[in-house]
């Protein structure tokens, strides 16, 4: 299951533990950028989320954050 490095971050060691998570850059940052990410970068503030709000504007045709699970 892939899950973005943010709500990674929130997880408890627990969670994180027991999950099998591919984690993947947040839309827009610089380690997306480096990637085939197709996310917009400005709109999500480099990595931060819309107006650096953590909800992120994704691309569906992206290779890298199609299939991303959020906020679970």
């Amino acid at each position: 299951m892939k899950k973005l490095q943010a709500d990674y971050d929130k997880l408890s060691q627990e969670e994180k533990d027991a999950g099998s998570y591919e984690v993947v850059p947040n839309p827009g940052s610089k380690e997306a950028r480096q990637t085939p990410c197709s996310c917009p970068v400005m709109h999500n503030s480099y990595g931060r989320g819309y107006f650096g709000s953590g909800v992120y504007i994704i691309n569906r045709e992206c290779p890298i954050h199609k299939d991303v699970i959020f906020n679970s």
